[in-house]
Order: structure tokens, then C-alpha cells, then sequence
């Protein structure tokens, strides 16, 4: 079995205009944004460490069509103490000017889906170093 993140994105009840799917993969988070149409439009693929200990962090944002890089999302380093003793991020996208609407919301929405799976990540790597830290101290 398989863990993945999974997001429908409507803009009323009636109007589907997407989803977002997070791909398993071993090394590097990977998504799939797709139309309404379940047509996979964009792809999104993250770098190998997540943590912004390790600089901006960039998740690249690529047609499915060609396979040209089309934006970015990036979760911005915020200084050592804000990294450290909060959970706040910032995070931005770039994306072109001339997308429809309805896949700028889907994009919007897959930065989202990212900031939560990032979270998660972190989360539990502070718990499996508290873990591995209790049992090295017993």
C-alpha cells in the first residue's frame, strides 16, 4: 500500500476545476496537477531536502505537454530563529500571466497540498530524533 495526498479543487460545488495528486517516490516530492478532465496538465517535482536549513526551497512547476518549465512554488528561508522555534513559512509561486484561471487556483491549491506535506515531513523527523535521542539517553 501506498500513502498519497490527494486534493479536488472546486471553485462552487458544481464546478470541478481539479486535483492535485502526490506521486510516491522514494527520493523527491513529486505531483501531478490535473484538469478537470483528469488530463495531467502540470507537473511539480521538489527538491531532494525539503528543509529550509538547507537554503529556498524550490518546487518545480513543468507542462506535461513539452516538459518545459513553466514556475515555481518556493518556501523562502526565514532566518535561523524563525525556522527554528516556529512552524510559520513563507512560501511563494510564480506561474505564467496568461494560465487560466481555473488552473491558477489548481496551482494555488497544490501549494497548499505542498506546505502540508512539508509539515508533515518535518514533524516527523523532529519525532524520530526525539525518539532516537530517548533511546540513546535511557
Amino acid at each position: 500500500m501506498r500513502d498519497t495526498n490527494e486534493m479536488e479543487v472546486f471553485s462552487t460545488p458544481e464546478t470541478h476545476l481539479g486535483s492535485i495528486v502526490q506521486n510516491w517516490t522514494l527520493f523527491r516530492p513529486d505531483f501531478s496537477i490535473n484538469d478537470a478532465q483528469g488530463n495531467t496538465v502540470f507537473k511539480i517535482t521538489g527538491p531532494f531536502c525539503t528543509f529550509s536549513l538547507c537554503g529556498e526551497v524550490e518546487f518545480s512547476i513543468f507542462s506535461a505537454r513539452n516538459g518545459e518549465e513553466i514556475g515555481k512554488i518556493s518556501k523562502q528561508w526565514s532566518g535561523l530563529a524563525a525556522e527554528a522555534f516556529t512552524d510559520a513559512d513563507n512560501f511563494g509561486i510564480v506561474f505564467p500571466h496568461d494560465l487560466e484561471v481555473g488552473m491558477k487556483a489548481v496551482l494555488l491549491a497544490a501549494l497548499f497540498l505542498i506546505t502540508q506535506a512539508t509539515r508533515f515531513q518535518q514533524r516527523m523527523h523532529q519525532i524520530n530524533e526525539r525518539f532516537t535521542h530517548e533511546l540513546f539517553t535511557i
